[in-house]
């Protein structure tokens, strides 16, 4: 037998779903991609000025062409700036936080109180 041939065991369904995966990549991502997302805008944009169409619709159209060709862009730039993982830091002496004083300010001499109605009891 030869080496490069497959099992009939081996499913060889997995390979058929990664190029249809390709594929759709492709055609999604593509010059056909491209230019129907050009058409789309250009109609988008003629049915704007013509009155036919609301802002919110074309914007919503104009933001979901850009999202789907950019996103492997979007999805390359967010995968590129991840920072690794932090390395391991050799020092391991622990800083304990600063103490927060417990020094409160004096009451003040006088007698008028504008929290009297609260409910802290007063010495």
């Amino acid at each position: 037998m030869n080496a490069g041939t497959t099992s009939l065991f081996e499913p060889s369904h997995t390979q058929a779903i990664g190029a249809m995966a390709d594929w759709l990549r492709a055609g999604l991502s593509g010059s056909l991609a491209t230019a129907l997302g050009v058409v789309a805008i250009s109609l988008v944009g003629l049915s704007l000025f013509q009155g036919r169409l609301r802002l919110q619709r074309a914007a919503l159209v104009v933001v979901g062409i850009f999202l789907l060709l950019g996103a492997p862009m979007i999805s390359a730039g967010i995968i590129g700036n991840l920072h690794p993982a932090l390395p391991a830091s050799t020092d391991t002496t622990f800083v304990p936080p600063p103490a927060i004083s417990q020094n409160r300010p004096a009451l003040s001499p006088n007698g008028f109180d504008p929290y009297a109605g609260a409910s802290v009891p007063m010495k």
